[in-house]
């Protein structure tokens, strides 16, 4: 009788839920502790598109047709004429003043440096884009979790490019006459591309409610 006993306690004592809290094969993960990463999901999608898509565009005339249209992908198979183009207005200097510098090459005012930069970062855009598309892809449709580095990352660069060229291409435009459908800044030769591949990002590390 007492062995009976004893097993019947041992028993009721696996079927309590206890037993199911230990267990780790019926430990639940509470819903509100999972990420929503449909966010980050989509965002990705929207970052690799976006290179598909006008990076540079301007219609000079307003016409409605842009003379000047580069999707993302055209500026990466252009992008060592671009870059080639850059390095040469850098090593040969831009005339501001008439005035020459100790070493015989003409001034460059740290705007146009700046400019520059700007530039190349816009060059270097489409590809980077690409490559934060495919990682912060991988990671959110993999479940490990919200890239928020990658997407901090991601639109601090692009924020910087903005100010670069905002802030380098005031040179150039404070000598061009304000005139209807002249640009007025480096922003008006910026396709949707950039800003949809820039923009994105904050899908990376905005977290969203999760679905009960």
């Amino acid at each position: 009788m007492e062995e009976n006993e004893i097993q019947n306690n041992v028993n009721d004592s696996a079927n309590t839920p206890w037993g199911e809290i230990i267990s780790p094969k019926t430990q639940i993960i509470p819903s509100e502790n999972k990420p929503n990463l449909n966010g980050a999901k989509i965002a990705s999608i929207i970052i690799f598109l976006s290179i598909l898509v006008p990076y540079i565009s301007f219609d000079i005339d307003d016409t409605g047709d842009p003379e000047l249209d580069l999707t993302g992908v055209e500026i990466v198979e252009s992008w060592f004429e671009f870059f080639g183009f850059i390095m040469e207005v850098s090593d040969s200097g831009i005339d501001t003043g008439g005035s020459e510098s100790t070493g015989g090459e003409l001034d460059m005012p740290l705007r146009i440096y700046i400019l520059l930069i700007g530039a190349l970062m816009l060059l270097l855009s489409p590809i980077l884009f690409a490559f934060s598309s495919i990682i912060g892809g991988f990671i959110s449709f993999s479940g490990m979790g919200l890239p928020k580095t990658l997407g901090k990352i991601h639109l601090g660069f692009f924020i910087i490019m903005i100010l670069m060229l905002i802030i380098g291409g005031s040179v150039i435009f404070s000598e061009i006459p304000d005139e209807e459908g002249m640009p007025s800044s480096m922003l008006d030769f910026l396709g949707i591309g950039v800003w949809l591949g820039g923009l994105s990002s904050i899908g990376y590390f905005i977290e969203m409610k999760t679905d009960e």
